[in-house]
């Protein structure tokens, strides 16, 4: 896959809490090896000498053991023997000395051992997914999905931004990375069994701080390839397990594209007017079968006599914010300017509302 971050900026895609493969023991073959491997499964070989203390909890990625260390290793995680075929008998022994659960022999092993490093890995790093729908068409829920991207990024949260809807005309142009080079939607239909997170956060292309996953905006007479939905569920598992956060431009409720992946949150816009309201509450009612948690923002302006806290107590969910009027947006949207009213105070004001509540990681602090 393509890479277009540099190497300072790709470091951010990868979140805190992943942990380095260790090997103990093993021959300097054995290590090249492995190295590879881990490599494709998204992390890094940390080494150790056999004669080195045992080391302590390594988290969720397994402990690797190789020929030359006899003691058992101090440590929570899962322990897997490796090594080659012309030493399986030792292998065997080794992981019933030390009570290791998994052997595995390479070079056969090499394939099953990457991708269960990998898995066990996006496991343990699952970011949170907050699908933004809109409650009727032209709404806002995209802007609304961006902005929320683009303060979570600033924030210091690793983010995604993922296009759900593929006869949206595409996220990029609104969102100013029409020329970003990086994948899109139709380059992953082709893609079969797990995902390499790193690789997918490295490949896809970067605006105003946030990484974007769109449908592309060609303005072509077809409809553009879809992916699976075992491919997109994929994807979006390599997504959460790169990013803090994945924000979904989802469009209205059951009418975009199966991402194969449930949100944890759903952030559902709506218009104050009455025919707005009707439509919301029809939402709220699909929103809450998804078991995700639905939230409420209400977009201006208001009808006399209401607020968007009543109009929130009448859908039965809790509010989120209200998003103000702006003039400005048609005009950003179409010019590729979303990102740039993220900054506007008020907008800023309510997404970091809404990222608070949904709690994502945000820091308010961080904030300008």
């Amino acid at each position: 896959m393509p890479r277009h971050q540099t190497v300072n900026e790709r470091t951010l895609w990868r979140p805190a809490e992943a942990t380095d493969v260790v090997l103990l023991g093993g021959t300097d073959r054995l290590r090249d090896d492995i190295a590879r491997i881990a490599a494709a499964a998204g992390l890094a070989l940390r080494p150790e000498s056999p004669r080195e203390a045992p080391v302590s909890a390594a988290g969720a990625t397994p402990v690797l053991l190789g020929t030359g260390y006899a003691r058992v290793p101090r440590t929570s995680a899962e322990v897997i023997v490796v090594g080659f075929i012309d030493e399986a008998p030792a292998l065997w022994d080794l992981a019933a000395s030390t009570g290791a659960g998994r052997v595995a022999v390479l070079p056969d092993g090499a394939a099953w051992l990457a991708e269960y490093l990998s898995r066990t890995w996006r496991r343990e790093t699952t970011g949170k997914l907050v699908a933004v729908h809109g409650a009727s068409g032209g709404v806002g829920a995209s802007a609304l999905a961006g902005w929320l991207a683009a303060t979570a990024a600033r924030s210091g949260t690793a983010t995604v931004l993922v296009d759900g809807d593929p006869l949206g005309g595409g996220l990029s142009s609104a969102m100013g990375a029409a020329d970003v080079p990086g994948l899109v939607w139709p380059d992953l239909t082709e893609v079969q069994g797990t995902v390499n997170p790193v690789q997918l956060a490295a490949s896809l292309p970067a605006i105003a701080g946030f990484s974007l996953l769109s449908w592309p905006g060609t303005g072509e007479a077809f409809l553009p390839e879809t992916p699976a939905i075992d491919t997109a569920a994929a994807i979006m598992a390599a997504a959460a397990g790169a990013f803090g956060l994945v924000v979904i431009d989802a469009g209205r409720l059951g009418t975009g594209h199966d991402i194969g992946s449930p949100a944890d949150d759903i952030v559902l816009l709506t218009r104050a007017d009455c025919r707005s309201r009707r439509a919301a509450a029809t939402a709220v009612t699909a929103a809450v079968g998804t078991g995700a948690n639905v939230h409420v923002v209400v977009r201006g302006p208001l009808p006399a006599g209401t607020d968007e806290q009543l109009i929130a107590d009448g859908l039965g969910v809790p509010l989120a914010g209200y998003l103000p009027h702006l003039r400005a947006v048609p005009a950003c949207q179409r010019d590729g300017r979303l990102p740039e009213l993220a900054s506007n105070r008020r907008i800023r004001s309510l997404c970091a509302s809404v990222l608070d509540r949904l709690d994502t990681g945000h820091k308010p602090g961080r904030l300008p």
